[in-house]
């Protein structure tokens, strides 16, 4: 969602946005709200949604629409616990801008600095196309971060267990038949 760093306090939601593997949709919602079916998709458990600052996100659903936010995975939760892995001090993540969607885009996938443009204003009407491809551009990369933390950083020492067992039998030296020896 566009708009809503302050939370439910904010004072004009714009856009909420959603990237499926084909797909990006981009929803109006300060013209038209947020409808019945957008809803349920929301606060379904049925569908893999990955976000980014689940906190703010939930807040603003909940209490300006009404809205429960169902089961997600949240980049920044994942950017915090990877950091806390690796040794690094982690401060509050409200305050502090390395949690922020630019900097994960920029950590996972290599992506450049200033990649998203600050100088939108989600507010216009009608929404210009600059607009648009911003929206676009903060939710195109959420699927493959979600798999590249999940693949590359979580999973690692799973994958690595399962190469040492997949090995363990091919690293066997082959034994000669019994026929063979007599």
């Amino acid at each position: 969602m566009e708009r809503i760093e302050d939370g439910r306090h904010s004072k004009s939601p714009s856009l909420l946005s959603f990237v499926t593997f084909r797909w990006i949709f981009i929803f109006d919602i300060k013209w038209m709200k947020i409808t019945k079916d957008v809803g349920a998709f929301l606060s379904g458990d049925s569908h893999r949604r990955v976000i980014h600052n689940g906190r703010i996100l939930k807040d603003v659903l909940q209490h300006c629409y009404g809205i429960v936010l169902g089961r997600c995975f949240d980049i920044m939760v994942a950017f915090i616990a990877n950091s806390k892995a690796e040794g690094k001090i982690v401060d509050d993540p409200v305050i502090n801008s390395e949690y922020s969607i630019q900097h994960c885009v920029e950590k996972y996938l290599k992506l450049p600095a200033k990649f998203f443009s600050v100088d939108v204003d989600f507010d216009e009407r009608p929404l210009k196309n600059e607009g648009k491809l911003e929206a676009a551009k903060k939710v195109a990369f959420l699927l493959d971060m979600q798999n590249h933390i999940v693949h590359e950083i979580m999973f690692e020492r799973f994958y690595g267990s399962c190469k040492m067992y997949a090995d363990s039998l091919a690293q066997h030296v082959k034994r000669n038949n019994q026929n063979e020896a007599l």
